[in-house]
């Protein structure tokens, strides 16, 4: 290898590089704005909900309505575990916030049901849908995140 072709390809090296470095930052970018996305739904059921007595037909209610959301917003098929993290922690978060101390009680297991049923019992689509009528209520920035939210 003569000095010319050792040079190109020292720059080959420094462009795919600088490419994946590129990439990586892309897809920490895309998944922050997800995870954001996400959040603000989440928030808008959070104060809805954190004032009830939850029971169990509430319970799957808020996880039906947590788990369209976190499908419309982690749209990549990679992240079924970020989803479900997602929807548990702010399923544990509204619970430990309810007005009754035994929804502290509710294990780990128990959410992890309840999140896997209501993802066997409906499909992407018939989620989204839910996800579109449940946010109808909430307030003007809600409703223009919804917009970006569902354009896909």
């Amino acid at each position: 290898m003569n000095a010319e072709q050792i040079t190109q390809t020292k720059n080959d090296i420094s462009i795919v590089a600088d490419y994946n470095s590129m990439r990586s930052s892309q897809v920490l970018f895309e998944e922050q704005y997800q995870l954001k996305r996400f959040q603000t739904f989440s928030e808008i059921l959070i104060k809805r909900y954190t004032s009830d007595n939850i029971n169990m037909p509430l319970l799957e209610e808020m996880t039906k309505q947590l788990v369209a959301l976190a499908e419309c917003c982690f749209t990549d098929k990679k992240d079924g575990s970020k989803r479900k993290f997602n929807v548990k922690t702010q399923l544990q978060y509204i619970l430990n916030n309810s007005k009754q101390t035994v929804s502290e009680k509710i294990a780990d297991s128990f959410l992890d049901q309840t999140i896997d049923k209501v993802c066997k019992e409906y499909t992407k689509q018939e989620l989204t849908e839910f996800a579109i009528n449940v946010m109808k209520f909430g307030n003007k920035v809600a409703k223009g995140c919804l917009k970006t939210c569902f354009q896909d």
